[in-house]
C-alpha cells in the first residue's frame, strides 16, 4: 500500500522529468546540494528504473530517503542492493544504523552483529556501532554487543571508552571509572580521553565518591602511573578535599625525590579554582621544605600572586625582590620585575616605582612579552597622569603586528577610551567601530556598542552632559571614587535617556562595591521607576537581588526576583548565572 500511495501522489513530477528531456545526474547532486532532497528523489528514481543495477544512483537516492525520513524505502532501496552484491562491513553498518532511524531496534541488531562477524580491525572500527546504540539511548545493548565483541576476539578491553559510557550513562559508576583507567595504560590519545571521561565522573555529586575509592585502590598498585596520580588529585579538589589533596601532593612530593614540582602543580589547581589560602600554604610550605628547589622562583612567582589575590601586599613584594636577588634564571628576574611593577602601580599606588620597574624591562627586553605588558602598563600610568598625549604614543607603539588578538583588542579600545576622556568623540567612534570591525567577537564589543550609541546619539545634542559623562568614564577608570560619585549624580539629575539609565547602574555598583547596601537599592529602584524600558535595568534588578540574597531576611524577595528577571529577560547574559543558583538552592535544602 505504501508504494502504490507514493507512486500517485508524485504524477506531475515524473511528467515534468520526461519533458524537461530526463536530466542527468548532475542535475541530482546540484539539486541535493541546494537541499531540493524531494526535486532529487524524483530525477534519481526515473534513473533507477532505466538503470536498477546502478550503484551511484542507488547512493545517491539514500541520502535523498534519509533526509526525508522515508525509512521504508530506504530499507526497501538497501534489501534491492544486499541481492546483487555481497554487503561489506561498512554496508551492514549503515543498514543497521537505517533501522535505528526507523524504529526497528531488533533488527538493527541483525546487521549490526552481521558487520561483527566480518570485521577486519586493521581495516575497520567497530567505534561508530557502539555510538550508534549509544546516540538512540540503547545503553544495554551497547554493552552486550561490545561485550559480544570482546569475547569473539579476544581482547577484554576492546572499546573501552565505549563500554564506560554505556556504564557510566547507566550510573554504574565504578565499573566505567574501571574501563576508563585501562585507557590509562595505552597510547597518548586514548590515555588523554580516559583522563577527560574519569574528570568528567568527578565533576558529579553522585558519582565522585565511588571514582575516588577506586582511584585511591588503583594508585596502590601503580604508585609511577603520572596520569592516574594527576586525576586523584583532582578528584579530592573537586569534592573540596583540600586537606587530604595537600597530604596527597606532599607525599608524591616525597616519592618525587622532593623536588617541589608536585606541590607548584598543586598551587596552580587552587589558584585556578580560586582557593589561594591552599596556595598560600603550599607555597609557604614548599619554600620552607624545599629552599634549595629548582622551583624556588616559580613558586615565589605563585606565591606572590596567591598574596596579592588576599590583599597581602608586602609579602607579595618581598617575594619578587628575593627573586630579583637570587634567582638564576634570567627570564623569572624579569618577569618578578614586571610582576613587582604591577604590584607598584595597581594595589600599592607606587607609580613612580613602578615606572622604573616598566622602564628597565623596556631598555633590556624589547620586543618580548613583558616588554609589551610593560609597555601597555606605563601607558596606563600615563592616563592617570592625564599625559594623553604620551599614552596615545605608548598604546599605538603595540599596534605592529605582534600582540595577539585579544591583546590588540584590549590596545585598541584603551585608544577609543583615550579619545573619550579628551572630548575627541569623532575620532573616538571612529576607532571603535574599527575595533569592532576588526574582533567582532570580542571581550570589548558590547562595551564598544554602548559608547557608539550614546555618542551617536548625545554628543551632537548634549554637549555639556557629554563632557559629564567622559569625566565620569574617566574617574571610573582610574578608580577615583569621590569624584566619579560627583559625576555620575549630575548625570542622573540630568535625566538624559541616553546617560541616566546608565549612570544610575553604574552609581549602584559603586554603592554595592563600598557596602552603601541603602544607596545601592535606592539607585536601582531611580533606575527602574525613571528608565523602566532601559537596557540597564534587568541589570541594575540583577544587582539589587544579588543584595537581598546575601541577607536571610530579603532572600525570599531575592528569589521572586530572581524568577521575575528569568521569565521577562531570559535571554539576558545574567540568566545562566541565576538558573546556576537556583539550582544550588534546591539541591541544598534537599540535601
Amino acid at each position: 500500500m505504501t508504494v502504490l500511495a507514493d507512486e500517485t501522489d508524485r504524477p506531475a513530477p515524473r511528467r515534468t522529468v520526461v519533458e524537461i528531456k530526463t536530466p542527468g545526474i548532475d542535475k541530482a547532486i546540484w539539486m541535493i546540494r541546494m537541499g531540493n532532497y524531494n526535486g532529487a528523489t524524483v530525477v534519481l528514481e526515473y534513473h533507477l528504473e532505466n538503470s536498477p543495477e546502478d550503484k551511484n544512483v542507488m547512493e545517491l537516492l539514500a541520502v535523498c530517503y534519509e533526509q526525508e525520513k522515508q525509512y521504508d524505502k530506504l530499507i526497501a532501496l538497501y534489501r534491492r542492493q544486499m541481492t546483487q552484491q555481497t554487503p561489506d562491513f561498512q554496508f551492514l553498518e549503515n543498514f543497521g544504523h537505517i533501522h535505528l532511524l526507523s524504529g526497528d531496534i531488533d533488527s538493527a541488531e541483525v546487521y549490526f552483529y552481521r558487520a561483527l562477524n566480518i570485521w577486519d580491525k586493521q581495516k575497520q572500527t567497530l567505534g561508530p556501532i557502539a555510538e550508534k546504540y549509544h546516540l538512540f539511548g540503547q545503553y544495554r545493548r551497547e554493552k552486550i554487543f561490545i561485550d559480544s565483541a570482546r569475547i569473539r576476539y579476544g581482547n577484554p578491553s576492546l572499546m573501552a571508552l565505549h563500554m564506560g559510557d554505556a556504564l557510566a550513562a547507566m550510573q554504574e559508576f565504578g565499573p566505567a571509572t574501571l574501563e576508563y583507567l585501562t585507557c590509562l595504560e595505552k597510547d597518548s590519545t586514548v590515555v588523554a580521553a580516559g583522563e577527560k571521561k574519569i574528570s568528567d565522573l568527578i565533576k558529579f555529586q553522585n558519582s565522585v565518591d565511588t571514582v575516588l575509592a577506586i582511584l585511591a585502590k588503583k594508585i596502590d598498585d601503580r604508585p609511577n602511573n603520572r596520569a592516574l596520580l594527576s586525576i586523584y588529585g583532582m578528584a579530592l579538589m573537586e569534592r573540596d578535599g583540600y586537606d587530604e589533596a595537600f597530604a596527597f601532593y606532599r607525599r608524591q612530593d616525597s616519592l618525587q625525590n622532593k623536588s617541589g614540582g608536585e606541590l607548584i602543580h598543586f598551587m596552580r589547581e587552587c589558584g585556578r579554582r580560586g582557593h589561594n589560602d591552599y596556595k598560600i600554604k603550599a607555597g609557604e610550605y614548599l619554600l620552607t621544605a624545599h629552599p634549595q628547589s629548582a622551583f624556588r622562583s616559580l613558586a615565589r612567582l605563585e606565591l606572590a600572586e596567591a598574596y596579592i589575590k588576599t590583599n597581602q601586599f608586602n609579602p607579595a613584594e618581598n617575594l619578587y625582590t628575593a627573586v630579583l636577588e637570587d634567582s638564576s634564571r634570567f627570564g623569572d628576574r624579569y618577569e618578578a620585575l614586571l610582576r613587582s611593577g604591577l604590584l607598584y602601580k595597581n594595589h600599592m599606588n607606587k607609580p613612580a616605582q613602578a615606572r622604573i620597574n616598566f622602564q628597565i624591562i623596556l631598555k633590556d627586553r624589547p620586543g618580548t612579552r613583558q616588554s609589551d605588558e610593560a609597555t601597555s602598563a606605563l601607558a596606563d600610568i600615563y592616563v592617570g597622569e592625564r599625559r594623553f598625549d604620551s599614552a596615545i604614543v605608548k598604546y599605538e607603539s603595540l599596534l605592529d603586528g605582534r600582540l595577539k588578538d585579544d591583546k590588540l583588542e584590549a590596545v585598541e579600545f584603551a585608544l577609543a577610551r583615550i579619545f573619550m576622556f579628551t572630548g575627541n568623540f569623532k575620532e573616538a567612534v571612529t576607532r571603535l567601530r574599527r575595533m569592532m570591525n576588526s574582533h567582532p567577537r570580542g571581550l570589548y564589543v558590547n562595551d564598544a556598542i554602548q559608547f557608539t550609541l550614546i555618542i551617536d546619539e548625545t554628543a551632537d545634542q548634549y554637549p555639556d552632559q557629554m563632557d559629564l559623562f567622559s569625566s565620569a568614564e574617566y574617574f571610573h577608570h582610574v578608580g577615583e571614587n569621590d569624584s566619579l560619585e560627583y559625576y555620575l549624580r549630575k548625570i542622573c539629575r540630568v535625566e538624559i535617556p541616553t546617560l541616566a539609565p546608565l549612570s544610575y547602574y553604574h552609581l549602584a555598583n559603586l554603592y554595592r562595591n563600598q557596602d552603601r547596601r541603602q544607596e545601592t537599592i535606592a539607585a536601582v529602584d531611580s533606575l527602574a521607576a525613571n528608565y523602566p524600558q532601559s537596557y540597564y535595568m534587568p541589570l541594575g534588578l540583577k544587582l539589587k537581588a544579588d543584595l537581598l540574597w546575601t541577607d536571610d531576611n530579603t532572600r525570599q524577595e531575592a528569589k521572586n526576583l530572581y524568577r521575575d528577571l528569568l521569565e521577562k529577560y531570559g535571554s539576558y547574559p545574567f540568566a545562566a548565572e541565576i538558573r546556576e543558583l537556583l539550582r544550588r538552592e534546591i539541591e541544598t535544602k534537599q540535601i
